[in-house]
């Protein structure tokens, strides 16, 4: 019965918020009963009493999305966009030469390798989302898969006059961070201006650097439409997938 209870209050609380605006996904219920209250959240919460029921907004903190995540020292690197563009660039170079060698030792074993390091390096530095398909040198050094959108193309329209994310208040924009870090560079500056294509999924968990060479990241899968297309049939006066 509490279960049922429960249920039916917090779909209460998600219409009360579409009512009143308290984001639906900051809503919780917590039931007070004789054995005392359930198991509160780990968020900061805001209350409001309604009889032996409460009635809680929370506000996300940081951690609360691992999108949201920053480690120690990482936002001091990536408010270093040109230093790092010309580390990409020689690394990218160096790579492209080293790989056939690589490749030929065994190709398993060099996926497996680097995998392995992007999730501790770029995960440290960037808080990797393992995508596949980096484009940290064209978003200003800053990963746009930290948006808790995943959008590849932004900012979206709930920027919050702060500069803000919408979904998780605490931190910036990842797309606010992108653009101005942008500015910084000199080599991939007007990459900014590049409109991504859509994430590849099955293309997660895999290397992004592996996945460069190999062109796996360029090609589009079995039935996708290529913008150009798109617009070019639009124009002759009708889509044609």
């Amino acid at each position: 019965m509490t279960g049922l209870l429960s249920k039916l209050l917090i779909a209460r609380a998600v219409i009360r918020s579409v009512i009143v605006g308290v984001p639906a996904i900051n809503c919780k219920v917590v039931l007070e009963t004789n054995a005392g209250l359930t198991k509160n959240s780990r968020c900061r919460t805001q209350s409001k009493t309604d009889g032996r029921i409460r009635i809680e907004t929370l506000h996300m903190s940081n951690s609360a999305l691992k999108e949201a995540r920053r480690a120690l020292g990482s936002e001091w690197l990536k408010n270093r966009p040109s230093l790092l563009e010309h580390a990409y660039s020689g690394a990218k170079t160096v790579f492209v030469k080293l790989y056939p060698l690589l490749k030929h030792l065994n190709s398993l074993v060099a996926e497996r390798i680097m995998v392995h390091a992007e999730e501790i390096s770029k995960g440290w530095a960037f808080n990797c989302q393992m995508c596949g398909q980096c484009i940290l040198h064209s978003t200003g050094m800053t990963c746009p898969m930290n948006c808790p959108k995943n959008l590849r193309n932004g900012p979206c329209g709930g920027v919050r006059a702060n500069g803000h994310c919408e979904v998780v208040p605490d931190v910036p924009c990842v797309w606010v961070q992108a653009y101005e870090r942008s500015q910084k560079m000199r080599r991939y500056l007007n990459e900014m201006q590049i409109v991504q294509p859509p994430v590849n999924r099955t293309l997660y968990n895999t290397s992004s650097w592996l996945n460069m060479v190999e062109q796996r990241d360029s090609i589009t899968p079995k039935g996708w439409a290529i913008a150009s297309q798109i617009a070019m049939n639009d124009s002759d006066g009708g889509i044609q997938i």
